[in-house]
């Protein structure tokens, strides 16, 4: 992703005018996936699936988002990614 300037032109009260350049960024927060657990995050959110590194956690981190226009993926999924994880007694 690339930031670009953004340049303004503001006239002072008096004679002249001055320039100020501000970048577009946004205040965000991250959390791992096994803070997610349990949580309900309606807020934008990046997942990056590559990070799953257990069978199943790939759906928990995707099921913690409300709304899926609010959900943005990097990586590939696979269907391995959703494998359940089988506990034996």
């Amino acid at each position: 992703m690339v930031l670009k300037k953004h340049t303004f032109q503001h006239k002072y009260a008096y004679d002249g005018y001055y320039y100020k350049a501000t970048f577009p960024i946004t205040l965000a927060y991250a959390i791992i996936g096994h803070k997610s657990q349990g949580a309900t995050i309606s807020s934008k959110v990046i997942i990056d699936v590559k990070e799953a590194f257990a069978l199943g956690f790939t759906y928990v981190m995707l099921s913690r988002v409300t709304n899926r226009k609010n959900l943005k993926i990097i990586g590939n999924l696979i269907p391995n990614d959703f494998i359940p994880c089988t506990f034996e007694k």
